[in-house]
């Protein structure tokens, strides 16, 4: 696996074989067969990186793919491009579209209909499960305080989706103090 991404239902694939997925009509995820709310790829970095140091470890050669992107072919050309400017920029890529993301469900909770608070829940809960830094990123963009409202909601899909954000983001310790905030104000 070359370029490891996250699909909305969670599971990774690598970037070519998922995007030749999507590509050829597919709205499912191959795995589970749950329809994708989006088709967005997010890249996979912690797999990423663990499959690189698989193959240095074992002396297997990274598998140099002619179809790969110029951006790929440019980072591979040396290592300290590849360790230094391009992963710190796709990094800081990633977390500024996790941010936007997170902001753009925050504002679907407050201001959104039963539905659309439905879908947001859910995208949070799938967003929380997916890293340590995205789980930091969705408290600070102040979701927990519109999850806990939502688990008072008589829509039991609504309710599970807010409980199962909530339980994904306490994962992080700092916002375990901030869940109890909010359940005492």
């Amino acid at each position: 696996m070359k370029d490891p991404v996250i699909v909305s239902s969670g599971h990774t694939y690598d970037r070519n074989s998922i995007a030749e997925w999507i590509n050829s009509g597919h709205q499912t995820c191959p795995k589970s067969g749950q329809r994708l709310i989006h088709m967005a790829l997010i890249p996979n970095y912690a797999l990423k990186s663990l499959v690189h140091q698989w193959c240095q470890d074992n002396n297997v050669p990274l598998i140099d793919d002619s179809s790969s992107s110029k951006f790929e072919r440019s980072s591979s050309m040396s290592k300290s491009s590849e360790k230094g400017i391009d992963h710190k920029s796709a990094t800081k890529a990633a977390m500024d579209t996790v941010k936007m993301t997170a902001e753009f469900l925050v504002g679907k909770l407050a201001m959104g209909s039963p539905e659309v608070q439905r879908q947001a829940a859910y995208e949070l809960r799938l967003l929380a499960k997916t890293g340590m830094g995205n789980r930091r990123i969705i408290a600070e963009a102040g979701a927990i305080p519109f999850l806990v409202t939502l688990l008072s909601s008589t829509d039991p899909k609504i309710q599970e989706n807010a409980v199962t954000a909530m339980l994904n983001l306490s994962i992080l310790e700092n916002n375990k103090d901030i869940n109890n905030v909010c359940r005492f104000n």
